[in-house]
């Protein structure tokens, strides 16, 4: 029809700004609702969907819309789209996180991000996680590239690691990542490790990214702290048992 031509005009040609957006965010719930409604003509236009996640959390960022109350876009982005639109939006801000140092209310913005993050986990623990497969493991980019606090966000990451059984995905710059947080917070490391590695193991029967793993258990060898040589020891003996001698040598 020709809203829906006109709305992919708008959305693949122009970014937000706060004029248009006061002027135009009905047409943004009208484009949310198209998600629920298989009889629109939304599905024969080859709009951006990108575009739309984007932009809202554009909004997001800003201020301009809030998380959690039931007439917010964002609100109704993530309860009204499929999981392969929301983590658009969730790879979205992964991607341009470090590009948020510069605005002029960072600290605002580092609460939202914070915030967005805590709820979208709240929702994952509290529903069926196959529903959010897609969505969850573009925190993994939040993790890469992120601009809070060290240990807030290893701990966030252990919580994404718990709700997805170990599995990073295709996500193997994680692992480079780590070596980030080793000297501040090695237990946190070594426990997302042990969950990580034995992921792998159980689902393909051998580990993948063997390399990335070498120097971070290393390192990890070298700890001052008891528990995580111990922990690190144990994880390359549990690799031994199941005739996995990729770090064997370590331990000589």
């Amino acid at each position: 029809g020709y809203w829906e031509a006109a709305w992919s005009g708008y959305i693949d040609g122009n970014l937000t700004n706060k004029i248009a957006y006061e002027i135009l965010r009905e047409q943004y719930v009208r484009a949310l609702d198209c998600f629920n409604d298989e009889n629109l003509e939304i599905e024969l236009i080859s709009f951006s969907t990108e575009r739309l996640a984007n932009e809202i959390m554009r909004l997001y960022i800003n201020g301009i819309e809030d998380l959690k109350s039931e007439n917010s876009l964002v609100f109704k982005f993530f309860q009204k789209t499929p999981d392969d639109v929301r983590k658009l939006g969730i790879a979205y801000i992964g991607q341009i996180l470090s590009r948020l140092k510069d605005m002029e209310e960072y600290d605002l913005v580092l609460k939202r991000l914070m915030e967005l993050w805590e709820e979208r986990l709240r929702v994952f623990k509290n529903s069926n996680i196959d529903d959010f497969k897609r969505e969850i493991v573009f925190f993994f980019f939040w993790f890469n590239n992120s601009i809070f606090e060290k240990g807030w966000t290893i701990d966030r990451l252990d919580e994404v690691l718990d709700l997805t059984d170990g599995s990073i995905n295709m996500f193997s710059d994680v692992l480079d990542t780590f070596s980030k947080y080793i000297d501040e917070f090695p237990l946190k490391v070594i426990h997302c490790l042990e969950k990580i590695i034995k992921s792998q193991v159980r689902t393909d029967g051998y580990l993948l990214f063997e390399r990335n793993y070498e120097p971070l258990l290393t390192r990890l060898l070298l700890s001052n702290e008891k528990d995580v040589r111990e922990k690190t020891i144990s994880l390359i003996n549990y690799l031994g048992n199941r005739d996995l001698h990729y770090f064997r040598d370590l331990l000589d």
